[in-house]
């Protein structure tokens, strides 16, 4: 199963799905960042197993740098802290959402690494 969150009303991309996580801080390992992040935002404890490739997406005025991981859950229950919605999907309930224009490089290569396992 996959967690995906629904960006929040007054965030930037409100009301597209986006894979967790956030901003990296100067120094910080990405692995570790993620941790942080999904914490954070939704109250869970994961453990980082297997990394995907970054990926770069410009936004007409930022760009966004995404360093994914396949996680497994450990512990924490789901509150929303800035999303307004996450949702646990199997692979083949992925590709129905409305993601957000940077995550979709992610959700391929997930797509293709779960095909494979």
């Amino acid at each position: 199963m996959v967690l995906a969150a629904l960006r929040g009303q007054g965030m930037h991309l409100a009301g597209m799905w986006e894979f967790p996580g956030g901003k990296l801080h100067p120094g910080e390992d990405p692995s570790e960042c993620v941790r942080r992040e999904v914490m954070e935002e939704l109250a869970l404890q994961i453990e980082p197993h297997t990394p995907l490739a970054p990926s770069l997406h410009h936004y007409p005025g930022k760009s966004v740098r995404l360093v994914p991981f396949v996680c497994r859950l450990i512990g924490g229950e789901l509150a929303l802290r800035e999303h307004e919605r996450a949702i646990w999907l199997a692979r083949e309930g992925l590709s129905g959402l409305n993601w957000c224009p940077a995550d979709l490089p992610v959700l391929r290569e997930y797509l293709e690494f779960r095909a494979g396992h």
